[in-house]
């Protein structure tokens, strides 16, 4: 029951903290799968579920 409200309380903080982090967390993501920096290029200027965000 203590995870349910754990994920309600992501729910709380503001877009303007929360989309820069999801954001970041997706570029290291995207980079610790090959270690290229390609694979983060790809991921930011390749429309398919994500935006152009550079």
């Amino acid at each position: 029951m203590a995870h349910f409200y754990a994920a309600v309380d992501i729910l709380r903080v503001p877009f303007r903290w929360l989309a820069p982090g999801i954001l970041v967390l997706a570029i290291i993501g995207s980079y610790a799968v090959r270690n290229l920096f390609i694979d983060v290029w790809v991921m930011c200027h390749i429309p398919g579920g994500n935006t152009a965000v550079f």
